[in-house]
């Protein structure tokens, strides 16, 4: 028997005794054997049977408790988009006043009102602060620190964003993302329609080409670049990353 943990976040409880003597805690509780369990982002768990897989324990085999609770939440890159033109939409005018601000002020309102707001629409929560030199991350969960009074980090990234006024070094922003593990990672920055841009997409697809180590950030660890000219108040364009490169995203 093969249960897929792909879609569940799991947490796993090693006993020395049969299950019944682990407790029990929340979720969907089974007992299974513990020998040879693998746990990974892209692997089924082997659930081995009979003595032979047992390590020579017989039926005194130890037991794992594995617990599937709920799914995590994944953010693709069109629920995103639909999420910020939706927030755009609503907060037009105050982005109409914001467009005309020096720089590090339309960063910050675009951190402090913007993003908060997209990510309540996504149904998660936006960090107040930069973390881990990443200009924003949306989460589910908070962990606490040792003394269990304080929360203190994410428990995960379901959005690493990155928010860039110039694209002259968004290379370097495009390879910081490669190096968290979340389901999307984002990068909006502002450039003309044109053969810049298309140039700029290509050096991300080398730059994300040469981080994919495990050959499965298309369909694992999905990328959304964002680009507009704000100046103007033109449109923004959106383009997914796929096997082939990034791709043009078109109205649904």
């Amino acid at each position: 028997m093969m249960i897929d943990l792909r879609s569940f976040r799991q947490s796993v409880i090693f006993c020395a005794a049969p299950a019944s003597g682990c407790g029990s805690g929340p979720g969907n509780t089974t007992s299974l054997p513990a020998a040879h369990i693998q746990l990974g982002s892209d692997r089924l768990l082997p659930l081995p049977k009979g003595s032979s897989e047992d390590g020579g324990m017989g039926n005194r085999a130890a037991s794992a408790n594995v617990t599937l609770a709920f799914a995590m939440k994944k953010i693709t890159p069109r629920e995103f988009r639909n999420a910020f033109l939706s927030v755009m939409k609503a907060e037009h005018d105050s982005f109409r006043t914001a467009a005309g601000f020096e720089a590090k002020s339309y960063s910050y309102f675009m951190r402090s009102n913007i993003f908060p707001k997209i990510a309540r629409h996504l149904g998660l929560s936006a960090w107040n602060k930069e973390y881990y030199a990443l200009d924003m991350v949306f989460y589910e969960e908070r962990g606490r620190d040792n003394s269990r009074k304080y929360a203190t980090y994410a428990k995960w990234i379901s959005v690493a964003l990155e928010h860039v006024n110039k694209p002259g070094k968004t290379h370097e922003e495009i390879n910081k993302l490669q190096m968290f593990n979340a389901p999307l990672k984002v990068l909006i920055t502002y450039m003309a329609e044109g053969d810049d841009t298309d140039s700029l997409l290509r050096r991300y697809e080398a730059i994300i080409g040469e981080a994919d180590v495990f050959d499965d950030i298309a369909s694992l660890r999905q990328q959304l670049v964002i680009l507009g000219t704000p100046k103007t108040l033109r449109e923004w364009r959106f383009y997914a990353y796929e096997s082939d490169g990034f791709v043009l995203m078109l109205p649904a």
